[in-house]
């Protein structure tokens, strides 16, 4: 493989390892933050065994922005499931997709990231698009345009929860990206601080947010274990990702910052294949979010 095009290969790999890992949720029935505090420890056990089967050799240290990345990573998906436990995921959502959004800005205000004028054009009208297709492609999934509509014009405050997972999301990605990229942490150390930091969040989360804290285990475990072995490897794939990147390259970052959070791209594919699952909003979506990705890695070159 074209060492250049490394970063890409992973970055796909790992959209389509969260886009298992969302697809497999889709069947659970167990309480949401107990089957989430076992998602995120069986994430640290497979970030385990890829270090003890094939990075052994890496020295392991504490990352603090690995750490932080974790922490904001499980705080979103708290927010998300509170939604969820309150029947308003639709409107929260698709705002969540918004995320790269976030990312840039932080690079731009941590780093001081400057561009020449035409670059600058085509990047952000490659993130406008793919922001759009990813709002899209999750409304879609959710039911719809017409439904979210209707759903704000009801519940306006509810999209603060929204904006809310964006921000925990993105901010994620940029702590991910300042570990692996700007501060060279090793992919064992990133991928153990963020999973341990994000089981102990989501541990914290579980105590104070279950409502009847209820442990029973039900038939969809299986589906629970599969989400949560997929959201490890999705995670090692993305580190992958950062690391093959160029550490100049504004564009690289942006997409893979995409790429952590589209899974609604193959979950949008898989529900169509296995459930059958139409949406044109949903296909609309993913194809303008390809488009955008495609817009924003020609900025490079421009």
């Amino acid at each position: 493989m074209n060492k250049s095009s490394e970063w890409i290969f992973y970055g796909i790999l790992g959209t389509l390892s969260f886009g298992v890992f969302g697809f497999s949720v889709k069947f659970s029935t167990m309480e949401p933050y107990v089957s989430n505090f076992l998602m995120q420890l069986l994430s640290l056990a497979v970030s385990l065994f890829i270090y003890l089967a094939f990075l052994r050799k890496e020295t392991i240290k504490f990352s603090k922005s690995g750490s932080i990345a974790g922490i904001f990573a499980t705080t979103g998906t708290l927010i998300l499931l509170y939604t969820v436990s309150i029947n308003k995921l639709i409107v929260t959502y698709p705002f969540a997709a918004m995320a790269g959004l976030v990312f840039l800005l932080a690079s731009l205000f941590y780093y001081k990231l400057k561009f020449r004028p035409r670059q600058i054009q085509v990047l952000l009208l490659g993130l406008a698009v793919s922001i759009f297709g990813l709002f899209l492609a999750v409304a879609g999934s959710a039911g719809g345009l017409v439904l979210l509509l209707s759903n704000i014009g009801g519940s306006f405050s509810f999209v603060s929860f929204g904006l809310g997972i964006m921000l925990f999301w993105g901010l994620c990605s940029f702590f991910w990206f300042k570990a692996i990229v700007k501060e060279k942490v090793n992919i064992s150390s990133f991928l153990i601080s963020m999973t341990a930091s994000a089981t102990v969040a989501s541990f914290v989360g579980m105590l104070l947010l279950s409502s009847g804290l209820n442990l029973a285990v039900d038939s969809t475990l299986s589906f629970i274990l599969i989400a949560g072995i997929f959201m490890g490897i999705g995670l090692y794939f993305i580190s992958n990702g950062f690391k093959f990147s160029e550490p100049q390259s504004k564009a690289q970052s942006l997409i893979l910052a995409i790429l952590a959070n589209g899974e609604i791209i193959p979950i949008t594919i898989l529900a169509l294949l296995f459930l059958n699952e139409y949406s044109l909003e949903a296909i609309i979506g993913v194809a303008s979010t390809i488009i955008g990705i495609t817009l924003i890695n020609y900025s490079e070159s421009v």
